[in-house]
């Protein structure tokens, strides 16, 4: 990351800071960035998304700047800065901080406030840096999701017919490895009832019916971390008629409240945008209302704020 945040700064302003105290301001940042989490990371992500600075987060960087040069005269930082600062932090605790879930969780929530920007980056800084962190989640998945159907069920009869046949072999490995699979076998039925329920429905207006569908996807997939094509879930229940239509934003949100769809989580993260737009009656910004979504694209951008509120929800609720 050496340079990093002069290069972000180089992009946006003639910056008044020499490169002594621009390197101060790094390793600033980089301490800051070790107390990011998935829970509120959100801040520093919304601040470079929707390009207003965060006032607390400006003081943070002043104050600790002090803490750690206090010989240096006090820093007040231009406002810009504090938006800069603030996509640096989340690159670096992105990049170097978070692992594993944590980093996936991060990098779900990045990709999710894109909606406002509607697939384009032409606005941010240094865009390249941000589509780098992009897709943790999906290699997390592939990392993860290492159960593979066999087909064979050598045990399946025992542990059907004999009550005390798991705990009696609970050591097997061959028979630990067959629950698995029977699992994950469930998980793939209960989705294909699912598909087949949606496939023939024409009554539900589109993107009700994509919203429900999904929302039962999620529901039903009780570890959130098993893989899933959502494009190829959407072409499943989508006919090609289907497929060609869109609408704007604000006249999809509007068929969605019409329609009361489930609400999946009391309260919604900050990058679950659709879904805080449906469920919380928030002023859908002038920005974005009026950019269409096709109806896949849409299924896309909800599977992923569902998912979302599932992980949250399973792995890091109070």
């Amino acid at each position: 990351m050496e340079g990093l945040l002069q290069q972000l700064l180089n992009e946006v302003v003639v910056t008044p800071y020499n490169r002594e105290i621009t390197d101060r301001l790094t390793t600033v940042c980089d301490a800051m960035a070790v107390n990011v989490s998935v829970k509120n990371i959100d801040r520093h992500i919304a601040s470079f998304v929707f390009n207003r600075p965060d006032w607390d987060f400006k003081e943070e960087v002043e104050a600790k700047y002090a803490e750690m040069n206090p010989e240096d005269p006090a820093l007040v930082l231009p406002p810009l800065f504090a938006i800069v600062m603030s996509q640096y932090v989340t690159i670096v605790a992105i990049t170097t901080k978070l692992q594993g879930r944590d980093q996936a969780t991060a990098s779900l929530i990045l990709m999710n406030y894109m909606l406002y920007r509607k697939g384009s980056l032409t606005r941010l800084i240094l865009p390249n840096h941000i589509s780098e962190l992009y897709y943790k989640l999906d290699a997390y998945i592939a990392k993860n999701d290492t159960i593979e159907i066999s087909g064979e069920q050598k045990h399946m009869g025992a542990i059907l017919s004999t009550p005390n046949y798991l705990t009696e072999h609970y050591n097997d490995e061959d028979v630990r490895k067959e629950v698995r699979e029977m699992a994950k076998m469930s998980i793939l039925y209960k989705r294909q009832s699912i598909i087949e329920k949606y496939k023939e429905d024409r009554e539900k207006p589109l993107f009700v019916k994509i919203y429900e569908y999904l929302y039962e996807i999620v529901k039903q997939t009780k570890w959130v971390f098993l893989k899933n094509d959502v494009k190829q879930l959407l072409l499943q229940i989508l006919s090609d008629d289907e497929q060609k239509k869109q609408a704007t934003i604000e006249g999809i949100v509007g068929e969605l409240i019409k329609a009361e769809v489930h609400l999946p989580f009391v309260e919604l993260e900050g990058s679950s945008l659709l879904l805080k737009y449906v469920h919380r009656d928030e002023k859908i910004p002038a920005e974005i209302k009026s950019k269409r979504l096709m109806a896949a694209e849409f299924g896309v951008y909800i599977y992923y704020e569902l998912l979302l509120e599932n992980i949250i929800g399973e792995y890091y609720g109070d």
